[in-house]
Formats: structure tokens, sequence, C-alpha cells
């Protein structure tokens, strides 16, 4: 239960340091180029939303990995 713990703290901080350290890399150059170019924010937003949790749904019922009931 420990190893958990220490999981369920640690991972978090990491992803936080790793985004922080990503969003310093940004510049103005990057914001200016999404304004340019919506087209791809926007199909990248769709898929992220949209396409990836109907695949996801998709395996969970491909893999019949729904719920389970106990054998009492």
């Amino acid at each position: 239960m420990a190893v958990s713990s220490l999981f369920a703290a640690f991972l978090p901080l990491a992803l936080a340091l790793v985004m922080f350290g990503l969003g310093l890399a940004l510049t103005t150059a990057d914001f200016v180029r999404v304004l340019r170019y919506p087209k791809a924010t926007v199909v990248a937003l769709v898929c992220q939303m949209v396409v990836l949790p109907t695949v996801c749904l998709g395996l969970v019922y491909l893999f019949r990995l729904g719920r389970r009931r106990s054998r009492r």
C-alpha cells in the first residue's frame, strides 16, 4: 500500500514538472501560429475530445472490459 501512495503522490508532481517545463519553452511565435492556423488546433481538440474516447470505448467493448460480477 505504501508503494501505491508513493506513486499517487509522485506521478502528479512529475507530470506538473514536465508540463511546467514545456510551458516555459513556449514563445510568442507559438501563440501567433495557433491564431494564424486555427484549423489545426480545432482538429486536434476534436480528435482528443471525440475520437480518442470513442476509440477507447470501442476497445472496452471489443475486449469485454466492463464490470465483472463477483462470484459469491
